[in-house]
C-alpha cells in the first residue's frame, strides 16, 4: 500500500470539511425537519458511491433521528429497486431511472435530494428538474465546481474539492452533520 499520499489526502479532506457552509447545512436540516413534522416524504438518489451515500443518509434519517415524542422521517431511496431501475433503463433510458420513480410518488412540498459528485449526472438532473416542476423542495450535494446541479437545486452544497474521493467522503460526513443538527435541535 502506498502510504505517501495519505497525509495529503487527510489534509485535503480536513480542508474540504472545514470549508463547508454551516448555515446551509442548518438550512437543509430545517427543511428536512419541516418535511418530517408535516408527514411529507423525502426521496434520495445518486449513482455509484453517491448511491451508497443516498442509502446511508436514508438510514440515518429513518433510524438515527428517532426521538420520543417526535414524528419519524419517511425517507425513500431510489437506488434500492434494481429491477425497476433496469426496467426503466431498458424501456426508456438510464437518464429516466430517478424521474420515473418520482412520478409514482412525489407530491408538492416533499423533499428531493440528488447527489452527484460532478453535478452533471443526467439522471440526477432530470429528476431534480421534474421535482422543481412539481413544487418539491430540492437539495443537491455536489463538488468539482457544482456542475449544473449547483444552479438547479433550490438548496445545494458544493464541496470545495477537485477530488471525487474527497467529495464522496464529505457527502457522507454531510449526512452525519445534518443528522446531528436535527438531533440537537430536537432536544431544545
Amino acid at each position: 500500500m502506498d502510504t505517501e499520499n495519505i497525509p495529503g489526502y487527510m489534509a485535503e479532506l480536513n480542508r474540504a470539511v472545514s470549508s463547508l457552509p454551516v448555515s446551509q447545512l442548518e438550512t437543509i436540516a430545517k427543511v428536512l425537519e419541516s418535511a418530517r413534522d408535516e408527514g411529507k416524504n423525502v426521496y434520495v438518489f445518486g449513482n455509484g458511491d453517491s448511491a451508497t451515500n443516498a442509502l446511508h443518509i436514508s438510514m440515518d434519517l429513518n433510524k438515527g433521528t428517532i426521538l420520543p415524542g417526535k414524528k419519524r422521517f419517511r425517507v425513500i431511496t431510489f437506488n434500492e429497486n434494481v429491477p425497476l431501475m433496469t426496467a426503466w433503463t431498458n424501456d426508456e433510458s438510464y437518464e429516466a431511472i430517478f424521474k420515473q420513480q418520482l412520478e409514482n410518488f412525489l407530491k408538492p412540498g416533499e423533499v428531493v435530494i440528488g447527489i452527484s459528485g460532478s453535478g452533471n449526472s443526467p439522471n440526477v438532473l432530470r429528476a431534480i428538474e421534474y421535482a422543481n416542476s412539481t413544487g418539491a423542495i430540492t437539495i443537491g450535494l455536489t463538488a468539482l465546481g457544482g456542475g449544473k446541479l449547483k444552479s438547479l437545486a433550490k438548496h445545494c452544497i458544493v464541496v470545495d474539492t477537485k477530488s471525487m474521493e474527497i467529495a464522496e467522503d464529505v457527502h457522507f460526513i454531510i449526512g452525519h452533520m445534518v443528522k446531528m443538527f436535527i438531533i440537537g435541535r430536537s432536544h431544545k
